[in-house]
């Protein structure tokens, strides 16, 4: 069972709260008339430092740890070598599918980002640290 990785989630909401014109949690990334919008996904794999092709895709080689991610997917067979936003963003906050699901809700609100957040962090306290350093910083 992986530990969430403390550090980028409140990285990603810190952000989120900080430039609230660059979130939109109903799309991952989103074009809008002030430059690009991104979901809580979508913030935490730009904050994360994942490389993205010219079209915002996720390679795959650019994650930490492409093998272990090998592990929970498949490659899409339109698009081999690439990975979901979604399942980029899960790998590196280092959470269940469960817990990614409701973090990356489009009905969130920031109020229930910060909750989930909040409920996320306490959990990564009762077990290891030894993946939140992670992010980077």
């Amino acid at each position: 069972m992986s530990t969430p990785n403390k550090v980028l989630l409140q990285q990603t909401l810190t952000y989120i709260k900080r430039y609230p014109d660059t979130w939109y949690q109903g799309d991952w990334s989103l074009q809008t008339d002030c430059g690009t919008a991104h979901c809580f996904a979508g913030w935490a794999v730009k904050l994360g430092g994942v490389t993205l092709d010219e079209d915002d895709e996720v390679l795959r080689a650019s994650l930490p740890s492409p093998d272990e991610l090998q592990k929970h997917i498949d490659d899409d067979p339109a698009s081999p070598g690439y990975v979901h936003v979604s399942v980029a963003a899960r790998h590196l906050l280092g959470l269940t599918p469960e817990q990614a699901e409701e973090l990356f809700s489009g009905a969130n609100a920031v109020e229930d980002l910060e909750r989930i957040v909040a409920e996320l962090c306490a959990d990564a306290s009762t077990g290891s640290d030894s993946d939140v350093a992670k992010a980077g910083g």
